[in-house]
């Protein structure tokens, strides 16, 4: 009976990890995007606005989806490259010119499963900017290095298969003079993951 007591919290404790690693997968994932982009009160320049609008993008790296029965978070780890035709916009005329933007991107998913593969989910993204076009046609601009964004969307998970489209919002204030503000206020996700392991 003493040898039961000391045997029965282990057998406990292996199951409840057990149970705990059939809930904690991940993945790699990738997708593709359309949006726009808009850098503003840029510092002693002529220029008011530099916006695109067909701005496309694509996106790539891993996700960790810990289940809590139909919810579950995700937090995510992804590289992204954005490029287009951009406007410069001033009071006299409008050019245009090259726009190209890397940043890392750290999303944190709340989701719930619904009916059968269907899922919903949203969720806080920070963003780091790796590399951004600051020179436009002769026009320099500063643009700040990080700031945060929100994501919100809908997916069918097939399997190890997720597909998704996801909704994105970007706006970096800047708090110095020497900086421009820039945003992102629309961008449409397109996405595919699949899941590694069991």
């Amino acid at each position: 009976m003493k040898s039961l007591k000391k045997i029965l919290p282990v057998v406990l404790l292996l199951l409840a990890v057990q149970a705990s690693a059939q809930r904690i997968t991940g993945g790699i994932m990738g997708g593709v995007s359309t949006g726009s982009v808009k850098i503003s009160e840029i510092p002693n320049s002529a220029t008011s606005a530099i916006k695109g609008d067909n701005i496309m993008g694509y996106e790539a790296g891993f996700y960790m989806k810990l289940n809590a029965g139909p919810f579950y978070g995700k937090p995510e780890l992804l590289l992204n490259h954005r490029s287009g035709t951009v406007d410069i916009q001033s009071e006299t005329n409008t050019e245009s010119a090259d726009f190209k933007m890397n940043r890392l991107e750290i999303p944190v998913m709340f989701g719930l499963e619904l009916l059968g593969p269907v899922v919903i989910e949203a969720g806080p993204v920070y963003n780091k900017v790796l590399s951004v076009t600051e020179n436009f046609n002769n026009e320099n601009v500063s643009i700040k290095q990080g700031g945060m964004g929100y994501r919100v969307g809908a997916g069918v998970e097939l399997g190890r298969i997720g597909l998704g489209v996801h909704y994105q919002g970007l706006k970096i204030n800047s708090s110095e003079s020497s900086q421009s503000n820039f945003a992102s206020p629309s961008e449409l996700i397109f996405g595919l993951g699949v899941r590694l392991g069991k």
